[in-house]
């Protein structure tokens, strides 16, 4: 290789070195799908405020019909109707993070719906943090898949992501008690609540329920030296509010 053509090569290789992640043109598409998906949380939020206002008022189903969204038997409902398949298995998911994490993005509402919010607009607001920090300059130099933001942010912006939201309201609840961790005992715990599921799609509240849930007739959970009672005590609680969960999709049938 001669030199100009080693000096030509050497300088291609020094200017990729300093090629930003994105492109202007896509972190301009990130900026906008991002701004789209902010301005999609209010308008959301206000559909579910106003669908599950007018679900509580109202009286219960006359007749019993499964919800399309959510039964036991799920693919054949699913299947008959239409409703959107894997919805039974983000439910799950749901109440699983519910008894690891305690959090399940607040499908759990305590006390009044008027001053809730949309458990879905949540996720968004997550999801939007989540993008913005892996924009930050030192994250996204080092970031080997950038253009997973471009379409994880053109994802959020689609109004297709809104698809449905369970929100379970507890009315009345009594945590575990006489929690023994060295005999392996305590009293069970017990909720009594309502489940909404609103359709976005719709704007409307799609099923309702009622339900009772007790506590697992086992928790597990890891501990720190010291510190077993009140984890203890904390882990009972996530179990509980994950039943709740489940108990209130459950309960759900078509209005």
């Amino acid at each position: 290789m001669d030199r100009l053509a080693f000096l030509f090569a050497a300088g291609l290789t020094a200017c990729s070195l300093f090629e930003p992640p994105l492109s202007a043109e896509e972190q301009a598409r990130v900026n906008a799908d991002l701004d789209a998906a902010q301005a999609s949380i209010a308008t959301h939020e206000a559909v579910w405020k106003r669908a599950v206002a007018e679900a509580a008022a109202a009286p219960p189903p006359g007749q019993a019909r499964p919800c399309p969204f959510v039964t036991s038997n799920h693919e054949q409902v699913a299947e008959a109707l239409g409703a959107p398949a894997g919805v039974a298995d983000q439910l799950r998911q749901m109440q699983a993070a519910q008894a690891v994490y305690g959090k399940s993005h607040k499908a759990i509402v305590r006390g009044e719906l008027t001053a809730a919010r949309a458990p879905r607009a949540e996720l968004m607001e997550d999801e939007l943090r989540q993008i913005r920090e892996r924009l930050q300059p030192d994250r996204l130099r080092h970031d080997p898949h950038p253009e997973r933001i471009v379409a994880d942010a053109a994802k959020l912006a689609d109004p297709a992501w809104w698809t449905w939201d369970l929100t379970v309201q507890i009315q009345a609840r009594q945590g575990a008690s006489d929690i023994d961790v060295a005999g392996k005992r305590f009293a069970s715990g017990a909720v009594v609540g309502r489940g909404f599921l609103v359709d976005y799609a719709a704007a409307r509240v799609a099923c309702v329920g009622t339900f009772v849930a007790t506590n697992s007739g086992t928790v597990e959970f890891v501990s720190q030296p010291g510190m077993e009672h009140g984890q203890a005590y904390g882990a009972a609680g996530f179990d509980l509010d994950a039943n709740a969960i489940e108990a209130a999709e459950r309960s759900l049938v078509a209005r």
